[in-house]
């Protein structure tokens, strides 16, 4: 006859709600009565009447007097920890050494997102940032090409406000180069000075200290001024309705506001602004026509849109606007907008920016940060599952024993989580004692304080718990399959476990691609540093905003600088060779387009100050040359002509004629990864730059006679001065800063991957012993031995180059295009950076062979399990 159970929900009721010495009784009493009233009776009302009796039995069981056992899984997770610190005490260097490898991943990945916090909060303190879009222009070459700046005119914006409704405000902001700020005999030399529309403030979050945010920039000579900078002019003085002079003719404006600093999260930074009206023309005390025009591209426009699809709107009607206002150019320029949130990471293609961060290198530190965890990750399974010999015993008593292979995962990943839990805190403690390195390579000015928020205390927990269930589920469920019997016997792992070479290969590629990256970026840095730009910046100094004093009497003043011979050459003119040029549209006789043009307006000496050789012709002679004017090579190459022999050309602006006299080189005034401008030479008698060339060996004293000098002429007004090869470099800030941190990483992840390999090889020689000892018995030499000993590793560094040499080859073309002027990648940078981690790793593995060749081969015959 049929038996029936009971429902398997009443089951696990009671076997929650009873001890387990009283629940044997019960079932048994239950089940009886229920497989009785299941054959006499239909399961409906079994059931009913099964409900019925349990309520009954469970209420004349007295069950509040029971003693309740303690929780099961107290007791499991006690037994959990006591195992894994009996393994400790065991396994002390085992343990040490995951701990430590855990540990350098997850400082490394600390510090990055440190960096990556900081980057992506770049301008978010705007409540407008979200309507707020930057006007940007892509600009036709004369070899047909496109560049990008986020330079437009003083004309657009109002314009635009006037013709598309989705337009709310505009914000103009232009910045001319370096101010003369004073007050009284307190005078200071300020670059961080703009020019902007009145509703600056109110449309950008900074703090007002003092003053109005929507009166401070409406009135004509209005000033407002950081509190920095009040410190520095007034000291403890109240500034408001205070006079600053501004610039070498000393114009009086008026302070009317106090703002706060902008914060380190701003990509708009100033030290004073200065209101638009004061150079609007007609009522304005400076006037600026040039800067209110649709011509001269010198400013950057923001707009405050209140829809979206304004845009792509304003974009589509943008060469209609040119059309009517700047014909000749309709074809040149194509204007579109930029989300004002995505500036400041996303503008690594825009020329003529300042103060940006870089997407590809937040990309690129990711990828590391990624990199470097994953190969922690690594050689904590490869060591787990690699020392799990030495716990075969352990593992087969308690399968005998009955344990569960839920039981033997739920012990490793614990071994996991304990390791990783103070691998993050040696973490936080490396990562805190290594930030001002980090923070000297990147730039920035970290601090670990920005983690002690409930937000990133708990990220930082989640990630400690998400690294040890990724570290621990793999060697947990490998050893906990090992079959009971085998485990009794030790004969359990082997030294050729498939997964843990592909995880060992993983290790080479990443190691040998960041050894090629690191050689590429550095000889792309090396060669832009040492390209030869046309001109010699070695022993140049220069000097901008040349006070009315040594102006108006710019030939005293070069005879007293020249008359040290320390001084080998002095120019005096309106620009410098990265400085003070400008483009604007010249005709030439025979060509019948307009053509845009760089023009370096200069002294008689510009160019023996910067050497630049004259190919063809002759250079400047006397000021009776002020009709002449030097073409470059690209010059030609734009109008069609073979000679610059005849060449006639003239300015839109005012016609004027200038007749060539000679040809120059193409020299290199910008970032390399710009080709080089149609550019002519041409004299000035307007004074804006001092360049000043020393003897070489000679800078203290020919800088100590340019002080004296200027004290001489000008008393009043500080001197400063700046090294022209270093203001070059900074131009490839961005690329040394990937370059040291690439080759930072490179070091981490080369540690990490020998500190892996050291580890498989010690378990390769324990797993072959025996196989080796052999060997020896039957006449193998030492090095038949080693060549064994090594064969695999170097197999899967061979296998490890051929997977990742093709993508990293690619990936660093891609990232070489972005240059006008790059290196060819080498095969021999992929070869060395092979050999390199094959060297180190015959290294490691010949330091764990010398014990096979030196150990008795009869003390391994001996241990042998039989």
């Amino acid at each position: 006859m049929r038996s029936h159970n009971l429902p398997k929900w009443i089951s696990s009721f009671l076997s929650w709600l009873l001890a387990k010495q009283r629940f044997d009784g019960i079932y048994g009493d239950l089940l009886e009565e229920y497989n009785w009233r299941r054959r006499s009776r239909n399961a409906l009302i079994a059931n009913i009447c099964l409900i019925r009796d349990a309520i009954i039995l469970i209420r004349h069981q007295n069950l509040h007097q029971k003693k309740l056992p303690k929780p099961r899984n107290i007791i499991a997770m006690k037994s959990y920890f006591l195992f894994t610190f009996r393994r400790v005490l065991k396994h002390k260097f085992n343990f040490f050494s995951s701990v430590i490898n855990l540990a350098v991943g997850l400082a490394v990945v600390l510090l990055i997102a440190l960096y990556v916090n900081s980057e992506m909060r770049y301008d978010k303190f705007h409540s407008m940032s979200s309507k707020l879009y930057r006007l940007n222009k892509l600009s036709k070459t004369p070899d047909g090409s496109w560049v990008k700046n986020a330079e437009s005119s003083g004309a657009i914006g109002p314009a635009l406000k006037e013709s598309f409704p989705e337009v709310d405000e505009y914000v103009r902001f232009m910045n001319v180069g370096e101010f003369i700020l004073g007050v009284e005999d307190n005078f200071l030399r300020e670059r961080e000075v703009y020019f902007t529309d009145a509703i600056f403030l109110t449309v950008f979050d900074f703090n007002i200290i003092r003053g109005s945010r929507t009166e401070a920039l409406k009135e004509n000579l209005s000033i407002v001024i950081t509190e920095s900078l009040a410190q520095e002019l007034f000291e403890d003085k109240d500034p408001i309705g205070e006079i600053v002079e501004v610039g070498t003719s000393g114009i009086p404006f008026k302070v009317t506001a106090i703002a706060e600093d902008p914060p380190a999260n701003s990509h708009i930074t100033f030290r004073a602004l200065v209101s638009w009206a004061s150079i609007t023309p007609g009522s304005g005390t400076i006037n600026w026509p040039w800067a209110n025009n649709w011509s001269t591209q010198t400013l950057t426009t923001y707009l405050v849109l209140n829809n979206p699809a304004g845009a792509e709107k304003i974009k589509n009607a943008m060469p209609g606007l040119l059309a009517e206002n700047l014909p000749h150019k309709a074809e040149d320029y194509q204007f579109y907008l930029q989300h004002f949130p995505e500036i400041y990471l996303h503008s690594a293609d825009i020329q003529f920016q300042e103060n940006l961060g870089s997407f590809q290198l937040l990309r690129l530190l990711v990828i590391l940060a990624g990199i470097v965890l994953l190969i922690a990750i690594v050689n904590y399974v490869n060591q787990a599952t690699a020392h799990s010999l030495q716990r075969t015993r352990e593992i087969g008593i308690r399968k005998a024993l009955g344990a569960h292979k839920r039981q033997l995962i739920t012990q490793f990943l614990t071994d996991s989580l304990i390791i990783t839990f103070l691998a993050g805190i040696l973490a936080l403690v490396a990562a805190d004692l290594f930030l001002p390195t980090f923070n000297n390579l990147s730039g920035k000015s970290l601090q670990i304080a920005t983690l002690v928020t409930p937000i990133s205390a708990s990220l930082f927990l989640a990630s400690i718990l998400f690294t040890a269930f990724i570290a621990g589920i793999y060697p947990a469920w490998v050893i906990s399959s090992y079959k009971a019997v085998a485990a009794l016997k030790g004969k359990i792992g082997n030294g050729k476990d498939k997964s843990r070479q592909v995880l060992l290969t993983f290790q080479y590629a990443s190691a040998i691609g960041l050894l090629i990256t690191s050689l590429v970026v550095l000889n792309q840095i090396r060669f832009l540093n040492t390209q030869d730009l046309g001109f010699n910046s070695e022993s140049v100094i220069t000097v901008s905003r040349i006070p009315t004093a040594i102006a108006g009497r710019t030939d005293a003043f070069k005879r007293e600088l020249l008359a040290n011979s320390a001084v080998a050459d002095v120019s005096l003119g309106n620009s410098v060779a990265y400085q003070g040029s400008y483009t604007t549209m010249y005709s030439i006789k025979g060509v019948t387009d307009a053509l845009e043009v760089r023009c370096f307006p200069s002294d008689l000496n510009f160019m023996n100050t910067y050497q630049i050789a004259v190919a063809e012709g002759r250079g400047f002679r006397s000021e009776a040359d002020s009709t002449a004017v030097l073409v470059n090579q690209k010059f030609l190459d734009l109008v069609g002509k073979e000679t610059w022999e005849g060449l006639v050309i003239a300015a839109d602006s005012d016609g004027k004629e200038l007749d060539a006299i000679g040809l120059i080189d193409d020299f290199y005034y910008q970032h390399l990864n710009s080709s080089v401008e149609p550019s002519i030479i041409f004299l000035s008698d307007r004074i804006e730059f001092l360049s000043l060339r020393f003897e070489s060996g000679r800078t203290e004293e020919a800088l100590q006679h340019l002080a004296a000098t200027w004290k001489n002429f000008e008393d009043r007004m500080p001197l400063e001065y700046t090294f022209v090869d270093e203001i070059l470099g900074q131009r490839y800030a961005t690329e040394q800063r990937i370059g040291k941190l690439i080759n930072l990483f490179t070091a981490v992840i080369m540690a990490l991957t020998l500190s892996g390999i050291i580890g498989l090889t010690a378990f390769m020689v324990n797993t072959r012993f025996f196989e080796m000892s052999l060997r020896k018995i039957l006449g193998a030499d030492k090095w038949s031995i080693m060549v064994l000993t090594s064969r695999d590793f170097l197999k899967l560094t061979a296998l490890a180059f051929v997977l990742v040499a093709p993508g990293i080859y690619y990936f660093l073309s891609r990232w070489l295009e972005g240059y006008a002027f790059r290196i060819s990648i080498s095969l021999w940078w992929f070869l060395l950076s092979w050999l390199v981690v094959a060297v180190l790793t015959l290294l490691s593995v010949s330091t764990q062979g010398l014990r096979l060749i030196r150990a008795t081969p009869i003390a391994a015959l001996k241990n042998r399990d039989t």
